[in-house]
């Protein structure tokens, strides 16, 4: 009696090519996202429009970076998953070492790989996405608080500090479409975690993807049991006959 028993993941090329197609559409996306609804449209009779503008791109441009680092970030987090995942094979192998020598019943054994594999592999992705999100949230408190020096120095350039601020407490420079800015000069905190939100949301779905790529596949035929464990750049056979384990490269 033959049975079989596969976990397989995603082709490495076929990765590489996600990976670009995703990143180049979350960037459009996020960019056309922020402009379409986060920059209001500033009406007011008086010159200080023009300081006043001078503050939204400002708030563009760097948001726009806030995409940038984050998606950067994301990426290397991805790298160091891969090396990860290939300790993971390492740790397999010695598990199905001492399974092996424990537990003679071919069954229980492959059942164990598969078990144990899972279990690692979800570990490991909770632990990747909470540093990711730890990260990201660095991130933007560092840019809101750059973002809240960069509103001063623009004010103190223009020397217009006092009659911009009467303008902005008096509702003469208020936008005709609210967007989530609430106000011209308020520090978009809300806006960039919304983005940054999306962007973390649609990168998951690429790290997940990414990560899923350790698998294995076993068989057993009589009292031998094949088991092949593999990840991006390695791959490990094993076969056991009578309770015996041969180890041999695939």
């Amino acid at each position: 009696m033959k049975t079989n028993l596969q976990l397989h993941g995603v082709h490495p090329e076929n990765i590489r090519k996600d990976n670009v197609v995703v990143v180049v559409v979350v960037v459009v996306v996020v960019v056309v996202v922020f402009f379409t609804l986060s920059t209001p449209i500033v009406k007011a009779e008086h010159t200080v429009v023009v300081e006043v503008v001078i503050v939204q791109l400002i708030f563009i441009v760097l948001e726009v970076v806030v995409v940038v680092v984050v998606v950067v970030v994301v990426v290397v987090v991805m790298k160091v998953l891969v090396v990860v995942l290939e300790v993971v094979v390492v740790v397999v192998e010695l598990v199905i070492a001492v399974v092996v020598a424990v537990v003679v019943a071919p069954a229980v054994v492959v059942v164990v790989v598969v078990v144990v594999i899972v279990v690692v592999v979800v570990v490991v992705v909770v632990v990747v996405v909470v540093v990711v999100v730890v990260v990201v949230i660095i991130v933007v408190a560092v840019v809101v608080v750059v973002m809240e020096v960069v509103v001063v120095v623009v004010l103190v350039v223009s020397r217009r500090q006092d009659s911009l601020t009467y303008l902005l407490r008096q509702g003469e420079a208020q936008p005709i479409s609210p967007g989530p800015l609430s106000c011209v000069l308020q520090v978009p905190a809300l806006d960039i975690i919304s983005i940054v939100s999306l962007v973390f949301l649609l990168l998951l779905l690429l790290l997940i993807r990414s990560s899923l790529y350790c698998g294995t596949s076993a068989s057993t035929k009589g009292s031998t049991v094949y088991i092949h464990l593999s990840s991006r750049t390695t791959a490990t056979g094993f076969m056991i006959s009578n309770s015996e384990i041969v180890s041999r490269g695939v």
